[in-house]
């Protein structure tokens, strides 16, 4: 997946805007391809997202090439879902710092969007919910934006629009698919929120 991306940069040359990260990225193609083509038909946009990767994927695919050639303006990256059941808060957190630097130092005039990773059901086998976790993960990334890359990122949590209304747990089982992966609502909805940023940060 990561030669096909390539292949795909070879031909798009200087894309304006990328999507960075793990399924929640690539499904924009596939779950919610209408919204994605209503994107792509305004924008140069390439989707760099790879199911089932985990912030050491992506490093790996910044150590393998990516990055060394385009510089976007506007970059959207998530990233830490499938690491949340196994690596610490913390950890994960070091990881995504790793990557926003170094893409960073690749392309400095990008502007990058960080969003916080998407709430997803609790597992019975965590001794800490899940959701715990990802609200800590998501509070040391915002603080992240926030202070050494406040000059070139923002920090976005979309979370609270995917769960039930007044709940901090429930997910709101028409915007999922699954136990994590976002249906055709999920991405509509999703859509409605991105539009308002990519025009602010590209004009």
């Amino acid at each position: 997946m990561h030669d096909r991306i390539m292949q795909q940069l070879d031909v798009m040359k200087t894309p304006q805007i990328v999507f960075l990260g793990d399924s929640l990225m690539e499904r924009w193609k596939t779950s919610g391809k209408e919204k994605w083509e209503q994107l792509t038909s305004t924008y140069k946009v390439l989707n760099c997202g790879i199911g089932g990767d985990k912030v050491q994927n992506v490093l790996w695919r910044l150590e393998k090439g990516l990055f060394e050639t385009m510089r976007p303006k506007l970059i959207f990256f998530m990233i830490g879902t499938n690491n949340i059941e196994k690596n610490s808060a913390k950890h994960i957190a070091e990881g995504t710092e790793k990557i926003i630097q170094l893409v960073h130092e690749k392309s400095p005039d990008s502007l990058f969007v960080i969003y916080g990773v998407l709430p997803r059901t609790t597992s019975d086998k965590l001794p800490v919910p899940i959701m715990d976790k990802i609200h800590d993960l998501n509070q040391l990334v915002k603080g992240m934006a926030e202070n050494q890359f406040k000059d070139f990122a923002t920090f976005i949590d979309i979370g609270e629009h995917f769960l039930e209304q007044g709940s901090t747990d429930r997910l709101q089982r028409s915007l999922f698919d699954d136990k994590v992966h976002i249906s055709k609502s999920g991405y509509d909805k999703w859509y409605e929120l991105l539009v308002p940023v990519i025009k602010d940060k590209l004009n």
